[in-house]
């Protein structure tokens, strides 16, 4: 129960952690400090990469 407990705090910390670096992210994007198209087509094709293995899970789960 205890290693449940510190699983949970791990994965809000880590969660927390990815929402600033995301938010920071943004932010500097609105300014126009990042490579914006750069990391927008990176962006996609994560998107696009993470349905698609999504979609395969579903799929043979159900297959």
């Amino acid at each position: 129960m205890n290693d449940y407990f510190a699983l949970k705090q791990h994965e809000h910390r880590v969660n927390h952690s990815v929402r600033v670096s995301q938010e920071r992210r943004l932010a500097q994007e609105i300014k126009g400090e990042t490579k914006s198209p750069l990391l927008r087509t990176n962006m996609l094709s994560m998107g696009i990469i993470l349905s698609s293995v999504l979609v395969m899970v579903i799929y043979f789960s159900v297959v």
